[in-house]
C-alpha cells in the first residue's frame, strides 16, 4: 500500500482524491426478475466493482418514494423503497459486503428534496398555522412567484423542497450520524 493509499484510508476526506463508482440502483442489476435493479443486485456485483480498483461506491437514492422524480422525491428518508429491497438488505448485505471488499459507501442523501407524500408536506398543507408549514417550500422561487398568479398549481411538476436551513430538518432526517449496525 502506497503512502497516498494509506492516507486515504485514514482520512475523513478520502473522497477528495478517491475514485468513486456511482450506482443507480434501478438500472444496475435486477436480482429478482421484476425488471428493476435492486440492492441485492448491487451486492451480487460488488466484487466486479471492487475489481475496477475504485475506492468507494455512490448509491443514488433508494429510499421510499412514489418515483415521480426517479427516487429523488423521497417520502421516507429512513427506509428503503420495496422495489429496491429492504433496510436489512442495505445494512447487512450491501453495506457489509462493500466494506468487506474495502469499498467505502456514499449514499445520495437528498435531504432538501421531498415528495408530496412525505408526512411533513402533508402536515404543512393542513392549515396556515401548522408548525411544519415553514419547513416545506413549494417549487423554485420563480415558480412560486408564477404560481401565486395561477388558480391551480401542479405540485408534482414544481417540485417540493424542505427548508434545509431549518434546525428541525437535519436532525429529523438523520437522527444520528452513526453508520448502520
Amino acid at each position: 500500500m502506497s503512502l497516498l493509499e494509506a492516507q486515504m484510508q485514514t482520512s475523513s476526506s478520502w473522497w477528495r482524491g478517491g475514485v468513486i463508482y456511482q450506482i443507480y440502483p434501478r438500472s444496475f442489476l435486477d436480482s429478482n426478475g421484476d425488471g428493476i435493479g435492486d440492492l441485492p443486485g448491487i451486492t451480487a456485483r460488488l466484487d466486479y466493482v471492487a475489481s475496477l480498483d475504485v475506492d468507494g461506491i455512490w448509491l443514488s437514492p433508494f429510499f421510499t418514494s412514489p418515483m415521480l422524480d426517479f427516487g429523488y422525491d423521497i417520502s421516507d428518508y429512513r427506509d428503503v423503497d420495496p422495489m429496491f429491497g429492504t433496510l436489512e438488505d442495505f445494512k447487512t448485505v450491501c453495506w457489509s459486503a462493500a466494506h468487506s471488499l474495502g469499498l467505502k459507501v456514499m449514499i445520495d442523501q437528498v435531504i432538501s428534496h421531498t415528495s408530496d407524500q412525505h408526512p411533513w408536506f402533508q402536515q404543512s398543507r393542513q392549515d396556515r398555522t401548522n408548525d411544519k408549514r415553514r419547513l416545506v417550500r413549494v417549487g423554485r422561487p420563480q415558480a412560486r412567484r408564477h404560481a401565486a398568479q395561477q388558480l391551480a398549481v401542479d405540485l408534482r411538476r414544481l417540485g417540493l423542497d424542505l427548508r434545509f436551513t431549518s434546525p428541525a430538518v437535519l436532525p429529523a432526517q438523520l437522527p444520528d450520524r452513526a453508520s448502520p449496525t
